[in-house]
This record gives C-alpha cells, sequence and structure tokens, in this order.
C-alpha cells in the first residue's frame, strides 16, 4: 500500500508538471509578437470588421467580402474582443485554450486507456509537435478544429444513446461552422460508430435521425439569414468552395509531402511507436475504438495527399490521435515486456531517448515559436501610418506583404507586385494618399511615375528596410519623423 501510494503522488506530480510546462508554452508571451501575416492578421481584420459593422452573418475584410472561412472562431473572436479589447492575445486565445484542451484530453485518455509511460509518449508527441504548438499560439482555425473533432471522436467512441446523438448533431454543426470540409470526416466517424453499436437497426436509425435533425437546426438560422442577406449561392459556396484547394481532389495532384509533415511533425522517432500503435490497430480492426482511431488518423492524411493543397497545418485535426496510437504502441511493447519481466528496463529504454528529444525539440524548436518576432517591420510602418493619417485615407502597398499592414493601419489597402501606367492614373487621380513597401520596390513605383509624368508633391520616410510616402495635394510636403513605438 505504501508503494501504491507513493506511486499516486508520483504520477499525480509529474502530470502537474506537465501542465505547468504545457500552459507555459501555449500562454507564455502569447500576446506579445506581432500578428503574423497569413493569416492571424487577416483573421483579425475579419473580427475588427465584424465588431464595428455589426455583422455577424456576411463577413468582411478590407472592406471586401469576406468568403474564404465558415464563421464560427470569428463570432467567438468577437465576443472576446468585446470584453478583453481587439489584441493579439484576444485574437490568439481561442487557439491557445482549445490546444490546451486537445493536449489534455489527449494525455487523459491516453493515461486511462495505457498508464502513465504511454500517456508521457502521447503528450511529448502532441505538446512538443512544432506545427501543432505553433497553430495553438497563433490566431488560427486550427486548433478549435482539433477540439471540435477530438470532441466527435471521443464521444462516438462511447455507448450512444439519445443525448448523446443530440451532442453529436450540435457538434457537427459547429465544426461546419468552424472549417466545412471537417463535417464530413465528422459524419463518418458518427457513421463507423453506428456500424459498431450493437443496438437494433431501427435505434441506430433513430439516433442518425437525431443527428441530423439537431445538425440541421443549429446550421439553419445561419443557412437561412446567410441566404436572403448573401445572395444566392452565399451559403453553397462555403460547402464546396472555401477549402483553398484541399477539397479539389484527383490523382493528377498526388503528392507525398503530407506523410513527410507528419514524420518530422513526430520528431522522427516517434514514428516508430506509431507504426506500432497502427500495426495493434490494424489487428484489432473489429474493435469500434480501432476503427475509428485508424480513421482519424489517416483518413485525412491520405485525402489531403491527392489534393492541390500543400499546408502542414491541416493536419493539426489529425495530430491528437496520432499520440494516442503513439501510446498504444508503447503500451503493446511494455505489455511484450511484461512476458520476460522486463517491463521497468523496457520502460526507461524507453524514457531517456523520449526525454532527449524532447528536450532538444523544446530548446530548439519551441523556444524559437515562442520567441516570434515575424513582420516587426511591417507592424512599424502600418502604425506609423495609423497615427498620420485620416481613417478615409487609402494605401498602396507594393508588395504582398499587406494583411499586417492592412490590420495595424486600421485603413483601405490596396496592393499589386506588378507596376503598370494604369497605376500611375490611379496615383495622379488621388485614389490613395500613402505608398508602403519594401524600399526596392518603392523606389520602383516612385522611377514609373517619374517615367509617365508624376513628380509629386510627396514625401519619405525611411524605416529599416521599408518606406512610406505621404503623397500631397500641395507643397510643403512634409512627413512626420516622430520615432515609432
Amino acid at each position: 500500500m505504501i508503494f501504491k501510494h507513493k506511486l499516486y503522488w508520483g504520477v499525480l506530480t509529474a502530470f502537474a508538471g506537465l501542465v505547468l510546462i504545457t500552459l507555459w508554452m501555449i500562454f507564455y508571451r502569447l500576446g506579445v509578437n506581432t500578428l503574423e501575416n497569413w493569416d492571424e492578421a487577416f483573421y483579425a481584420q475579419v473580427t475588427r470588421e465584424m465588431i464595428r459593422r455589426g455583422e455577424p452573418i456576411i463577413m468582411y475584410w478590407n472592406g471586401n467580402t469576406f468568403t474564404d472561412k465558415t464563421p464560427l472562431q470569428f463570432w467567438i473572436n468577437s465576443l472576446i474582443a468585446l470584453a478583453l479589447g481587439l489584441n493579439e492575445f484576444s485574437i490568439r486565445l481561442v487557439s491557445a485554450v482549445s490546444g490546451l484542451l486537445v493536449i489534455a484530453v489527449t494525455t487523459w485518455y491516453s493515461y486511462k486507456r495505457f498508464g502513465f509511460v504511454p500517456a508521457l509518449f502521447a503528450w511529448a508527441s502532441l505538446a512538443l509537435n512544432q506545427v501543432f504548438m505553433w497553430r495553438a499560439r497563433s490566431g488560427n482555425l486550427d486548433t478549435l478544429t482539433a477540439l471540435l473533432f477530438v470532441a466527435i471522436v471521443f464521444l462516438s467512441l462511447t455507448k450512444l444513446n439519445t443525448k448523446k446523438s443530440i451532442a453529436l448533431g450540435v457538434l457537427l454543426a459547429l465544426i461546419f461552422l468552424q472549417r466545412t470540409m471537417m463535417l464530413y470526416f465528422g459524419l463518418c466517424i458518427v457513421g463507423i460508430a453506428l456500424i459498431y453499436e450493437k443496438e437494433p437497426l431501427g435505434v441506430r436509425a433513430a439516433y442518425l435521425v437525431t443527428m441530423f435533425c439537431f445538425l440541421s437546426l443549429t446550421l439553419l438560422p445561419w443557412i437561412k439569414i446567410g441566404d436572403l442577406r448573401g445572395g444566392p449561392g452565399y451559403v453553397s459556396y462555403f460547402f464546396f468552395d472555401s477549402s483553398h484547394g484541399a477539397t479539389n481532389i484527383g490523382t493528377q495532384f498526388a503528392h507525398t509531402e503530407y506523410f513527410s509533415f507528419l514524420y518530422y511533425s513526430l520528431q522522427r522517432r516517434l514514428v516508430i511507436p506509431l507504426l506500432i500503435g497502427v500495426g495493434v490497430a490494424l489487428m484489432a480492426w473489429r474493435k469500434k475504438e480501432s476503427a475509428i482511431m485508424l480513421f482519424a488518423s489517416f483518413s485525412l492524411l491520405f485525402l489531403l495527399s491527392f489534393s492541390e493543397a500543400h499546408n502542414n497545418w491541416y493536419l493539426v485535426p489529425a495530430m491528437p490521435f496520432w499520440s494516442v496510437l503513439i501510446a498504444q504502441g508503447v503500451y503493446a511493447v511494455l505489455t511484450f515486456a511484461r512476458q520476460f519481466k522486463l517491463q521497468p528496463a523496457a520502460a526507461i529504454l524507453m524514457l531517456i531517448p523520449l526525454l532527449y528529444i524532447s528536450y532538444k525539440t523544446f530548446t530548439v524548436n519551441m523556444y524559437a515559436i515562442i520567441r516570434g518576432g515575424a513582420n516587426e517591420v511591417e507592424k512599424e510602418t502600418a502604425t506609423y501610418i495609423n497615427r498620420h493619417s485620416k481613417p478615409t485615407d487609402v494605401i498602396f502597398r507594393t508588395d504582398n506583404a499587406y494583411p499586417v499592414t492592412i490590420y495595424y493601419a486600421d485603413r483601405k489597402v490596396l496592393y499589386d507586385i506588378q507596376f503598370t501606367k494604369d497605376h500611375i492614373e490611379r496615383l495622379q487621380a488621388g485614389e490613395f494618399q500613402w505608398i508602403v513597401g519594401h524600399t526596392d520596390t518603392v523606389q520602383q513605383f516612385l522611377t514609373l511615375g517619374k517615367k509617365n509624368g508624376y513628380t509629386g508633391p510627396y514625401a519619405t520616410k525611411q524605416i529599416e528596410n521599408e518606406t512610406v510616402v505621404k503623397l500631397c495635394t500641395h507643397t510643403p510636403c512634409t512627413i512626420k519623423i516622430d520615432e515609432v513605438k
């Protein structure tokens, strides 16, 4: 009893340590770094315009209708921003909390199912996954998507009843409102769960009808209002065309990049217990848990391997289930070693390299993610323009690094990288009052202007490798030289 008591407190202490480490990795400096161009600053501006317009159905970005994403996270972002203010921390908070919950649920499930050492592997493979942690610390859509998918999967693993069918229907609606394409994967998970249910066919059919009823009821207000206010085709666009190539599937797009993403995001060595876990799950494919875990882990990976998309963050919803399979692989090794009374030795032999890999990953990859520091100059130039321009002023950006400019300048921004005589005519017509961009591209634009008869007046300000140009209607034309903060 004394040994078990000490073991209990040892495990509890270890989990407390993991919680503290995870909290530090996710929340330390969360609101310090500048928003990234793709897609944090993009989504932050959508949130700002949703609040400013008081319009939760038709979304806007840079003054134009925004239909790239469905609105769930923007609704949540808006509520948080109304409470905490619109800033880097409030935009990232949903992702951070979602990432924390996904890590906690995955680790706890692995512990209850396989024990402490396998759970430690599950934690390390997810909390120290640089892609997952990067998205957990950014104002993107991926970790909330993963949280909803985890909820659907783990609820489907339990014995279904009417209340759980209602919950699954609502969760399926929410995941559609978060990331459209994940609805179809959620439906497949529910379908697998129903196939493995031991209830009579009529009962399973009733569960399915209940799910679709609550799925439809949850989505219906948004669909109806969206069709009325967005016009014909507004809602149907989200079903079929809003996934940036991820739903453009065909053998002509076949590639193996996503397998490379898996290999490197698992710190390479953790692929070995993953493969063992996959083998164990395949041998037990007749069990609901194994079938669902295999589908949740690899269906997205295989589909994306035949799509136009090449983005590693699309795999984030599958990552928690890789971790569970890794835990299952470690458990299988320990179970095998137990037959020869070598389980403690096997645990130590596996934990030593895990601790080393985790330490290297933390010091090299995780710290770089936490430190951040991208787009600082773009933020400075945009903040400068915001302080010295009118809300009605328009900016012309001479390169593609513009979402940060739009958010921090809080002005309408035009942009292009191919300059023509038409751009100079728009300049002479006064369509924009500021020019900003990397110094070489700004100089190219001004040189083209001179060749086409534009000589000013204008004033310039250099901020590191970017140039801000203020366009004037009369002389003298000056530009403030106050220090950018």
